[in-house]
């Protein structure tokens, strides 16, 4: 067992996560009752990971000998290849629930890179050829994210601008990155 990337949805009260040990995407209930194999065939080496808990859909990412983006649903039907060209080692991938939008790193082509929730619309947001990123987030109007060639989290507007490291360099390989909303409900 290699546990890669672990997503909670909160709504639906499920954990996901993939395992590139045994290649399979997995989930159970947060109060750990109904663990099921969502994905048990046809992966090599699943990685990032993201959800949409509105159509309770899941994308992830798999590196393996053919690298790719794929969805299913979350009981693992539906299942459709969404990116399968010009991709080489896609590490993580995360989503932007508001603008309808898939973002996601490859390690190898040094790319972060976006998408529409289909796979169509491809843009290539930024470009570093020295670059190895490696875990994605977006919130608001930007994309954080890690990059092994780097010491420290970084920061971009989600067109590509304004590229801003956060904190000083401390990390040897930082290899994820999340960022949270806190909301106190006062009522």
């Amino acid at each position: 067992s290699s546990p890669g990337k672990t997503k909670v949805d909160p709504i639906n009260r499920m954990l996901f996560y993939t395992d590139y040990g045994l290649n399979v995407i997995a989930s159970v209930n947060l109060d750990g009752s109904h663990f099921q194999n969502v994905i048990s065939s046809g992966l090599d080496s699943p990685r990032g990971l993201t959800l949409n808990p509105k159509t309770r859909t899941i994308f992830w990412t798999d590196w393996g000998q053919t690298p790719r983006i794929e969805s299913a649903s979350y009981d693992g039907t539906n299942r459709q290849v969404l990116i399968s060209t010009d991709i080489r080692w896609p590490n993580s991938i995360a989503i932007d629930l508001d603008n309808n939008r898939l973002y996601y790193v490859d390690g190898t082509l040094g790319k972060i890179e976006s998408s529409d929730l289909s796979g169509n619309d491809r843009q290539i947001i930024f470009r570093d050829n020295g670059a190895h990123f490696y875990g994605i987030d977006v919130f608001g109007g930007y994309i954080y994210y890690t990059d092994w060639a780097r010491s420290m989290p970084m920061r971009l507007n989600k067109d590509g601008t304004g590229l801003t490291s956060l904190g000083a360099p401390s990390f040897l390989q930082l290899s994820d990155i999340k960022v949270y909303q806190y909301n106190m409900d006062t009522s």
